[in-house]
């Protein structure tokens, strides 16, 4: 029969276990900029660069600037807008889902 103690033990390395497999994958929790209104794609296809890529070239409407002489907007990179808390954060502050198509 087990003392007490050792029950004790065991359910805390029970309870141990399962709380770190759960922690293992982070980030799961926040949302992902795939997902918002303001995520624009890589539609890179000029046949010298590399595949679109959305992970690291995947833009945000949300930041950028305007160039003053033509008008054109350059919107920031949305992995740059994750990195800081002024823009979206890592806890993407400004997200918005998109609806489903």
């Amino acid at each position: 029969m087990l003392s007490i103690r050792k029950m004790q033990v065991y359910k805390f390395l029970r309870h141990y276990k399962e709380l770190r497999s759960s922690l293992f994958i982070k980030n799961t929790h926040l949302p992902s900029c795939i997902d918002c209104i303001y995520f624009i794609k890589d539609t890179s296809n000029y046949p010298y660069d590399a595949p679109a890529d959305d992970k690291k070239y995947g833009k945000c409407k949300m930041f950028g600037y305007k160039d003053v002489v033509t008008g054109e907007i350059e919107y920031d990179y949305a992995v740059e807008c994750r990195k800081y808390e002024h823009k979206c954060g890592e806890t993407g502050k400004k997200f918005e889902i998109r609806d489903k198509e």
